[in-house]
């Protein structure tokens, strides 16, 4: 199990520190989109449903952030050197 979770794609990985700092737990990642736009660029966003809904995330500028699916919220953020 820790061996599979250190080999894990960046984007997961930020995805279960988000929802760990949120206070979350992680359901499912459902897809993810390259058209996103997120401060006026395209980029890709990862949507995953958690014990608490569905949100997405936005690793760009040196972090990772985490957005309520519905509200389009900031839920929280981490660092993503």
């Amino acid at each position: 199990m820790r061996a599979a979770r250190e080999n894990e794609p960046r984007y997961l990985k930020l995805i279960r520190a988000l929802i760990a700092k949120a206070g979350h737990e992680l359901s499912r990642v459902t897809g993810g989109d390259p058209n996103h736009q997120h401060n006026g660029q395209r980029v890709l966003a990862w949507h995953f449903l958690t014990d608490k809904g569905h949100h997405y995330m936005v690793d760009a500028d040196g972090k990772a952030v985490m957005f309520n699916g519905t509200t389009k919220e900031l839920v929280t953020e981490v660092e993503a050197p």
